[in-house]
């Protein structure tokens, strides 16, 4: 008992270092939360806005590359829409916000979501990384305000949801005056800090706070939307209030005739190809790892023997016996002897089949040679052969003993038809 009782510790402690080199130790798979990509179906993914918009009959893909892959990936030079939300798992590298850079001044638009005003699962407590991405895509610069109490009127509105309602006519904004966002803590407030290089336009502000939650600005032929939610065209998120309109608004001044939508899937942590942490959340691996593992703790625990019992001796079996006898003779038998006597009993199957007595001398041999001459189904070069280690036999020279062998079961079956 003790040492099965050692036996399932060892096991459990392998299983232990198998977690944490394999499974424990990544942070990715540690996230337990949905990333929002477009190929997501729940809360927090934008599978519903990728599908609606693939209806309507725009170009829509997943980009899974680097931004140095953006012209490959755009059908055309201008009029394309690339989706991007921060903070993300993937980090930006110098060469592709230089190619995103060129990309969106050639003619393109980015949109820029970030999770500031609002707080979703997959980005809390990183708002720091969501503020450098967003630095390095769009050149602005944000910053925390004081936080402000809701005015009467907005109170019943922004009671669950973060509003956003917008500041004028403009043609992203027209026919989506208010947006709509559910969030589970109050809107945080953030102040635009624009640079002296960089203008951005408010095209819309969080009601709570009065701040600017949806910008645009110019970049060479191309333009940045900037909002700072980063849950407006969710899957829980895109029917309420004006989203959705919104998104046709953006896609429709965006995307020229030839052009496609991107959703910025890398940043996320789908990578092209093959998704980790797709792969980890698969509940078919869980199954079959737990399926797995009980079978190895039953084999372990209960299924092995921890000590060979003892071998009981058992009487020799025949094959044993002859096999033992076999070697014995071989190892003192002269192949000579041994061939003569083979000629011996293949000699008295020749006399019984052709009536004879058994040769016992050196005539007698020769009138059964004599006959077996005689008989058309035996082989003229098989005879020839067996006349001639017959010869070397008498002589008390050597043969070989399995070519001799066979060749008289050859003879044998041959006389036999």
């Amino acid at each position: 008992m003790k040492d099965r009782l050692l036996a399932l510790l060892f096991a459990l402690g392998a299983l232990l270092l198998f977690y944490l080199l394999f499974i424990g130790s990544p942070a990715g798979l540690r996230d337990s939360v949905t990333r929002p990509t477009s190929d997501a179906g729940d809360a927090n993914g934008y599978l519903a806005a990728r599908s609606w918009l693939q209806q309507q009959g725009v170009r829509v893909g997943s980009l899974r590359e680097r931004y140095t892959q953006l012209d490959e990936q755009s059908p055309a030079a201008a009029g394309n829409l690339l989706v991007v939300t921060v903070p993300g798992v993937e980090r930006f590298q110098t060469d592709e916000l230089a190619a995103l850079d060129r990309w969106v001044r050639a003619g393109n638009t980015l949109l820029v979501q970030a999770a500031l005003i609002d707080a979703p699962a997959w980005a809390d407590e990183r708002t720091a990384e969501a503020l450098a991405d967003l630095e390095s895509l769009t050149g602005l610069e944000f910053e925390q305000a004081a936080a402000q109490a809701p005015s009467r009127s907005d109170t019943a509105v922004v009671a669950d949801h973060v509003v956003i309602r917008a500041a004028g006519s403009h043609p992203l904004t027209l026919g989506a005056e208010v947006l709509a966002v559910s969030s589970a803590e109050p809107p945080r407030s953030w102040l635009l800090r624009t640079p002296s290089d960089a203008f951005a336009l408010a095209l819309a502000s969080e009601v709570q706070t009065g701040e600017g939650a949806l910008f645009v600005r110019q970049s060479g032929s191309g333009r940045i939307l900037i909002l700072t939610t980063a849950a407006v065209f969710a899957n829980s998120n895109i029917d309420r209030a004006d989203n959705a309109r919104l998104l046709a608004n953006v896609v429709q001044h965006s995307i020229g005739a030839d052009g496609v939508m991107l959703f910025d899937d890398l940043r996320q942590g789908a990578v092209l190809g093959y998704d980790v942490a797709q792969f980890w959340r698969d509940p078919r691996l869980s199954g079959s790892l737990l399926v797995l593992i009980v079978a190895w703790l039953i084999w372990v625990t209960g299924g092995t023997r921890l000590a060979l019992p003892p071998e009981a001796n058992a009487a020799p079996s025949t094959t044993d016996l002859l096999t033992a006898a076999g070697g014995m003779l071989s190892a003192r038998l002269r192949p000579a002897a041994a061939a003569a006597c083979m000629y011996e009993a293949f000699l008295r199957r020749v006399a019984r089949l052709a009536g004879a007595a058994e040769a016992r001398s050196t005539e007698q041999s020769a009138v059964l040679w004599s006959w077996l001459a005689r008989q058309p189904r035996v082989s003229a070069d098989d005879r020839l052969q067996l006349e001639q280690w017959y010869s070397a036999v008498l002589a008390n020279k050597r043969v070989p003993l399995r070519e001799l062998h066979n060749l008289f079961l050859r003879v044998d079956r041959q006389l036999s038809t």
